[in-house]
């Protein structure tokens, strides 16, 4: 019975502090159905509504994610996956266009993300070699 007890105030007591926390949404995936379905300004809305403080939100193109950073730019924090369409789970590191995708988004908000690596000729010469090496078909 008192292990019962400790039990119960252990779960009431971390219950009500738990409630003094802001609620946040660990990931959301807001792809091409759940947009139909669920309009971003609604979308946001319901966040808004539910006390969601921060999610973290992809989708299968970009676009769902975009939209609904539009509609709530102080919860989303968008993230970026390297595929651009569903079914590009297990390709996208082959596609050469990947690297430009992901640059261009990184970059979309005017921000310079990325900084200069100063890399040497050397550094260069092999990142380039590692990353056309895994753009070659398996032969």
């Amino acid at each position: 019975m008192r292990f019962l007890s400790v039990i119960l105030l252990a779960l009431l007591g971390g219950q009500a502090y738990a409630q003094d926390l802001p609620l946040f949404d660990a990931h959301i995936h807001y792809s091409h159905d759940a947009v139909i379905k669920v309009p971003p300004e609604k979308a946001a809305k319901v966040l808004r509504e539910a006390g969601v403080k921060y999610a973290l939100v992809s989708s299968s193109d970009d676009d769902g994610t975009q939209k609904l950073l539009a509609a709530a730019p102080e919860i989303v924090v968008p993230a970026l996956r390297p595929y651009r369409r569903r079914g590009e789970i297990g390709s996208w590191m082959h596609d050469p266009t990947v690297i430009d995708y992901v640059e261009e988004r990184l970059h979309a908000d005017g921000e310079l993300i990325l900084q200069p690596l100063n890399l040497t000729n050397l550094e260069v010469s092999d990142l380039v070699t590692f990353l056309r090496s895994l753009t070659e078909d398996d032969k």
